[in-house]
């Protein structure tokens, strides 16, 4: 072998020696990153943070992480402070650091009462966005008047013989999984096909990603007795080491049987309460309780949510997701957006564009304006008494 090949034979050889140390520190990273949410995420969107679209910051010591993107310079954060409680500070201080030098804001979003005071700590601008539906399973069950909806649900979803189990495609065969996944990708689109926007949301909701579930879990609701087709299913995500899970995606045909997801729901939470999980969470509940926020700044963000909660109802529902989501008799917690420096037209604006919320239909938009008119101006029911 000449010295040019002997060289070149190297050069190459160095190279790949490089990339293999590269690819097993990513995968040490993405598997330590992992860790740290299912054990220090403190909120529904925790688990969010290992999903392959983000970005991580890592403390100096290696010992938390923060999951963020970047929007035209704005970092928007996701997940909370990923890291022990007696870590946190030390990371937010270092993670503000470099938004100071290279950033021209960072927005935090899903932050709790507990984590509020570390935030106004470091003078960042507070905004509440919503609150989270939180169910306390030691003391949750679904007997009493207060669920009698729900159990008229379940009753129906029985009568139908709708069969409610987890979905472990790990134990499945090729043509099972393949059948699934097409299966809920069709669910998904017919989903989307009730709401306005034209794509489903890419930050503030996770994917369904059969290759990277890690520790999310998929429950369906079948037919004929588990032999028929999926009428509904939930993604579970965990926060809290697993005490808590959060249904952080919930999906369900255009023409299921009535009742399939609540039914389906409420199967989930009596299985994982038998596991010994303590919490639920059926996310938030955005522009719940906002305008009557304790916070005295009017910022772009605050006067945005409280209008948008009391004006574009007929559009997105929140009153409808609102109604729904107390019929499973939460307690509400606030959720806060915590800025830094603070809010300005610029990071509002790319919060409103990642969030895809203007990304509209104009022909689905048209539709739910049309029956918005029309159920207003009908007549209402009579009831005997």
């Amino acid at each position: 072998m000449t010295g040019g090949k002997v060289n070149s034979f190297q050069s190459t050889s160095k190279k790949f020696a490089s990339h293999q140390i590269s690819v097993q520190k990513k995968h040490f990273e993405d598997r330590y990153l992992e860790c740290l949410a299912y054990e220090h995420g403190q909120v529904y969107d925790s688990y969010l943070a290992c999903e392959s679209n983000r970005n991580t910051f890592w403390s100096a010591d290696r010992s938390g992480a923060i999951s963020y993107v970047t929007v035209a310079g704005h970092l928007k954060v996701g997940g909370g402070l990923l890291a022990p409680q007696e870590s946190k500070k030390s990371l937010l201080e270092q993670f503000l650091r470099l938004v100071k030098t290279n950033h021209k804001s960072a927005a935090f979003f899903n932050v709790t009462d507990v984590d509020l005071p570390l935030f106004q700590e470091f003078g960042m601008q507070v905004t509440k966005w919503g609150e989270d539906a939180l169910l306390d399973l030691r003391d949750w069950d679904c007997r009493g008047k207060k669920f009698e909806w729900l159990r008229r649900q379940r009753n129906y979803c029985t009568r139908q013989e709708i069969l409610c189990s987890e979905w472990e495609h790990k134990l499945s065969s090729v043509d099972e999984v393949m059948a699934t996944r097409d299966e809920l990708i069709q669910i998904t689109k017919d989903s989307l096909s009730l709401k306005p926007q034209r794509q489903e949301m890419q930050f503030f909701q996770g994917n369904i990603d059969l290759d990277n579930l890690g520790r999310k879990r998929i429950f369906t609701a079948r037919s004929a007795r588990g032999m028929g087709r999926i009428e509904a299913f939930v993604v579970a995500n965990p926060f809290q080491s697993g005490k808590g899970w959060a249904f952080e995606i919930y999906r369900y045909r255009q023409d299921s049987v009535r009742g399939a997801l609540p039914h389906l729901k409420v199967a989930v939470i009596e299985a994982i309460k038998a596991e010994g999980a303590e919490q639920v969470s059926l996310c938030l509940i955005p522009g719940l309780n906002c305008s009557s926020s304790s916070s005295a700044e009017k910022t772009h963000s605050k006067r945005f949510i409280s209008w948008a909660a009391g004006n574009l109802n007929s559009i997105y529902d929140c009153a409808g997701l609102a109604h729904y989501k107390t019929r499973f008799r939460p307690r509400l917690e606030s959720r806060y957006i915590c800025t830094f420096p603070k809010v300005s037209a610029a990071s509002f604006l790319t919060t409103v564009h990642l969030s895809g919320l203007l990304r509209l239909s104009p022909t689905k938009v048209t539709k739910r304006l049309l029956n918005h008119v029309i159920s207003k101006k009908r007549p209402p029911k009579l009831t005997k008494e």
